[in-house]
């Protein structure tokens, strides 16, 4: 699965998801779903950088069937386009 991360936002699939947290002293981060906070999905994700690379890698979660609703390439793309403007 292929992911980007811009202004501590992942999207995925077609989905938005904010920064949890990261590993203390790791390389992986986790991810909560936008709609988690509002529990409307339950939905996590776990991802960590290749060396001497950009690359997302996800470990685990983000599966297309695993949401509470379905995917929004919309607001992908418009969340892309706001926080490139910042």
């Amino acid at each position: 699965m292929e992911g980007k991360i811009i202004d501590k936002k992942l999207i995925l699939n077609g989905f938005v998801y904010v920064k949890s947290k990261d590993e203390k002293n790791g390389p992986k981060t986790c991810w909560d779903c936008r709609l988690v906070r509002q529990k409307t999905c339950k939905v996590r994700a776990i991802t960590t950088k290749r060396p001497n690379s950009a690359e997302i890698v996800v470990l685990k979660g983000g599966e297309l069937n695993s949401h509470e609703y379905p995917p929004n390439q919309e607001l992908c793309r418009a969340k892309k386009s706001e926080l490139r403007s910042k």
